[in-house]
């Protein structure tokens, strides 16, 4: 077993391509294939997927918010501008500025610190005071 839990079995497959970023050369080696459905195999290959079946005209989320499907924030953002309740929450590099947001916005911890791209529970932390933000932080 891989120790990416994230890996998969090449044998489980009939063809594995390597994507390279070049959305044409895919599009080639997929030709001669009948597909009916693009699904990601994990998180990082969402807008791939959105890419591909808007392509090869497949059922498709679309591309238009293939970015905020994967990050956190942006995904938030736009949940809050179709009018539903949401977390309060903030992006930052900066840990002071999570503090100083965290003591005037929330007032209480425990805090959540994410990545905004990862997949599954990768990177997140639960933190109950300053030091474990600033820690939870360098982290990330």
């Amino acid at each position: 077993m891989p120790d990416n839990k994230f890996a998969h079995q090449k044998n489980d497959f009939i063809k594995n391509l390597i994507y390279n970023d070049n959305i044409n050369d895919l599009l080639v080696e997929l030709t001669g294939y009948t597909i009916k459905v693009c699904i990601p195999g994990s998180e990082s290959g969402v807008a791939l997927a959105d890419t591909l079946s808007e392509k090869l005209g497949l059922p498709t989320n679309g591309t238009f918010y293939s970015q905020a499907r994967r990050n956190k924030y942006q995904m938030i953002e736009v949940v809050q501008q179709a009018g539903l309740k949401t977390v309060k929450h903030m992006k930052s590099k900066d840990p002071k500025e999570i503090i100083d947001w965290a003591e005037r916005e929330v007032s209480q911890y425990p805090l959540v610190l994410k990545p905004l791209e990862s997949a599954s529970g990768d990177g997140v932390f639960f933190c109950n005071n300053n030091d474990e933000v600033k820690i939870a932080h360098q982290k990330i």
